[in-house]
């Protein structure tokens, strides 16, 4: 039980970091269409 705890945290890290990069490329290509728009 102990051996599967720390491949079960790098997975849920990894979960993380994935879904932060994810919300902040969407944040950053949103940011960049609003940016389009007011020009």
């Amino acid at each position: 039980m102990h051996a599967s705890a720390p491949p079960l945290s790098h997975a849920h890290t990894y979960t993380i970091t994935h879904t932060h990069s994810h919300t902040c490329t969407i944040t950053h290509t949103h940011a960049s269409s609003y940016v389009a728009s007011l020009t």
